[in-house]
Parts: C-alpha cells; structure tokens; sequence
C-alpha cells in the first residue's frame, strides 16, 4: 500500500515540475515576443549599479549557499548606466543564473563592472566548463542548448540567452561572450553611461 502513496507523490512531482517549466517556457516566449516586437517600449533612466548588485546578492543568497559558490563584484564607486530597471535587472539575473546553475560547487563568479569611453562594460565570469568553439557563434539563439539534457535538468527553457541579447541591444548596447571549454564562460554587454 505504502508503495502507491510513493509512486503517486512521484508522479504528482513531476507533474508540478512540468508544469512549472511549462509556465516559464511560456513567460520567456513572451517576453521575447514582446521585445522584438518593439511593443515594448523601454524608458531608460539613470541606475546605481551599486544598489542593483546588492539586490541582485540578496535574491541569489540561497542558490549560492546551496552550491557554496561565492558571488564577487568588483564594480567602480558611483557607477551608473542609463538602462530601464526591469530589463538591467532581468539580463543580470538571467547571466548570474546561468553562471550559477554551470558552475560546480565551491567556486567563484566574477561580476564586474567598469566605465570604457562613454559605455559602461559589465562581465559575469564563472569557473563552470566552458562553451565549445562551435557553440559560441549560436549561443544567443533562440531555444539553442550546449549540453541539451544538462539544460533541461536544471530547468532551463533556452530562451534566457536570447532575452539578454534583444534586452541590451533594445538599450542601445552590445552582447557577447568569451569561452574556451574546460575554462568557464565570460558573458560581457554594455550599455550607454549615465
């Protein structure tokens, strides 16, 4: 008897997990369809970068401690973009994410932040396993996976990537990534300086 209690609770597990996946499979095509849409129109203002990275600390507190990984910000003092909150918040999230969900326990990721000419150059930088060079040119594409069963083990929906790329260049800023496998990933954009 014990046996079909467990067996239902399983199923009904993995049930919610379909369906959570489901629903941010849903979420991230819309909100990418809206962005290349041009329906959403983006209202840049001047953002603190510093009060952004605090907050963003906060929300990944618990996955970081779970995986022991220690989130290091090396940002220049006072430093502002002119960006829409939402979407800086949401590309920062979706790069920190990644590079958490990549990296193995007890390493490092890098968030950095300078001023290049009249751009401000943000970097996201884990110890994860790297991108292969044939991936790299494809990385920002819709629904494109390095490692298709690791990605949706961890939940992921393949569009996170592509978001970031339509969210900074919508901004008026470039996307990119440096990455050699077995070496970790480095995911850099900038935006216009405030």
């Amino acid at each position: 008897m014990g046996s079909d209690r467990e067996l239902e609770e399983r199923f009904v597990n993995k049930i919610q997990q379909n369906a959570i996946q489901l629903q941010n499979l849903i979420e991230d095509l819309l909100a990418l369809s809206e962005i290349e849409s041009g329906r959403q129109e983006l209202k840049t203002q001047s953002i603190l970068l510093d009060k952004v990275f605090k907050e963003l600390v906060q929300s990944f507190q618990e996955n970081l401690e779970n995986k022991s990984i220690v989130l290091q910000i090396n940002a220049e003092p006072d430093l502002a973009v002119k960006a829409e909150p939402a979407a800086l918040k949401q590309i920062l999230s979706n790069l920190i994410d990644n590079a958490i969900k990549y990296s193995e326990d007890s390493k490092k990721i890098l968030l950095n932040a300078k001023t290049e000419n009249d751009q401000v150059s943000l970097r996201v930088k884990d110890e994860g396993p790297g991108i292969p060079a044939e991936d790299l040119p494809h990385i920002f594409e819709r629904f494109y996976r390095v490692d298709k069963a690791r990605s949706r083990e961890l939940g992921g929906t393949g569009l996170g990537l592509a978001i970031v790329k339509h969210l900074v260049q919508t901004q008026k800023g470039e996307v990119g990534v440096i990455s050699e496998l077995g070496k970790g990933a480095e995911f850099y954009f900038t935006l216009p300086k405030a």
